[in-house]
């Protein structure tokens, strides 16, 4: 069974870095996609208010997590990630103490069948 996620962060810059980041990663059998917006009225066109995560194998979920969790210690302020899908949603406040509460907050929202690393494990 694929997991799929959005992804948001607070601004259109820690988005653009987020992708490209993600797309950077190997995840086997994952893609990420920018989620637009519609357009408003007057406006030309849609905006990217999020990332569209799919992943096709725990090996993908597990490469996300720990491309998520690099990703996320590159930041030199506070980060906020939202991270939803079809089994939940959470919000991933990190500042540079908090790195290693990525996994514990993503295994909420992935399905159980998908295959995260085991709490004494390391990411890829």
């Amino acid at each position: 069974m694929a997991a799929e996620l959005s992804v948001s962060v607070r601004t259109p810059i820690e988005l653009a870095d987020l992708r490209q980041w993600l797309r950077s990663a190997r995840m086997p059998g994952g893609s990420v996609n920018a989620a637009t917006s519609p357009p408003g009225d007057g406006a030309l066109g849609g905006w990217t208010e999020a990332l569209a995560v799919s992943l096709g194998s725990g090996g993908a979920v597990a490469a996300f997590a720990g491309a998520l969790t690099a990703w996320l210690k590159t930041r030199r302020s506070d980060v906020s990630v939202r991270v939803v899908s079809k089994d939940g949603e959470v919000t991933i406040r990190v500042t540079h103490a908090a790195h290693g509460m990525v996994l514990p907050l993503l295994r909420q929202v992935i399905p159980a069948s998908q295959a995260l690393p085991g709490p004494d494990e390391q990411l890829p």
